[in-house]
């Protein structure tokens, strides 16, 4: 399990903030960019409610011991213009709001981001899918996220660009747990060539495709459990509750309810 030792807090405030002082609580920087340029293992951010015309992209990784934490103020928005991690492992990011973004993924983990967690976030109106999972990241836990509104251009793709959470690409074992995708308009869950992930304890509902689709024989060994999936199927009336669609072998869906 990730550790909860850190080597430093910084903080980030839009509004009293400036990048030459040194990031402490009375002096914090004012931009994401400088937390992410400074962090490094077992450092972690606190960042301040506000509106940053920004991306939140880490440019270090943190360790298994020591994470990367960026967490927003609780109880507060805190919003962001995306969060984008690119070969980034051992990053914990908590409590970040996204609205109106264009973005293949509103929160976006490529190219072998390992042993993320993103937990808390709150995803509206992304003009792409919500969070985007892909090219063999593996091992991330995405947990008590709300993700809603996500919607795609007319043509051929738009369902598979807009769905609440899209696994992809031989992204194995990640954990996707507690969430609620609704009124996307693609499916809730959509894992797509990847194994071994597991989609427990979601709320799905609303959604204009299917609520989980597991797609494509390279994807093996996926447990869909203990979920609550209900009127999904809105604009793709022939979209199913659960659908295990031309899938490899090895994949199960338990104790969920479908209605």
């Amino acid at each position: 399990s990730l550790s909860t030792t850190w080597a430093a807090t910084y903080y980030v405030d839009a509004t009293e903030g400036n990048d030459t002082y040194p990031g402490t609580q009375s002096q914090p920087w004012r931009t994401i960019s400088q937390a992410t340029l400074s962090l490094r293992p077992g450092d972690k951010v606190i960042i301040k409610a506000g509106r940053y015309f920004e991306q939140l992209s880490p440019q270090y990784s943190g360790t298994s011991g020591n994470p990367i934490v960026y967490q927003a103020e609780t109880g507060k928005q805190t919003i962001v213009n995306g969060i984008y991690l690119y070969q980034k492992s051992y990053i914990r990011i908590e409590g970040f709001s996204t609205k109106e973004t264009n973005l293949q993924g509103a929160i976006h983990l490529s190219t072998r981001s390992n042993q993320n967690q993103i937990i808390n976030c709150i995803i509206s109106a992304n003009y792409g899918n919500g969070i985007l999972i892909e090219d063999s990241s593996n091992n991330n836990s995405i947990s008590n996220n709300k993700v809603s509104l996500c919607h795609y251009a007319e043509g051929n793709y738009q369902f598979y660009n807009s769905n609440g959470i899209m696994v992809r690409f031989g992204s194995n074992a990640n954990y996707i747990s507690g969430n609620e995708f609704f009124s996307n308009y693609g499916s809730g869950i959509f894992i797509y060539k990847s194994s071994n992930n597991i989609v427990e304890m979601n709320k799905v509902y609303e959604n204009g495709a299917g609520g989980i689709d597991v797609n494509d024989q390279e994807s093996n060994n996926n447990l869909v459990t203990s979920n609550i999936i209900y009127r999904n199927g809105q604009i793709d009336t022939d979209e199913q509750g659960i659908s295990f669609f031309n899938s490899g072998s090895g994949n199960i869906a338990r104790w969920n309810a479908v209605y």
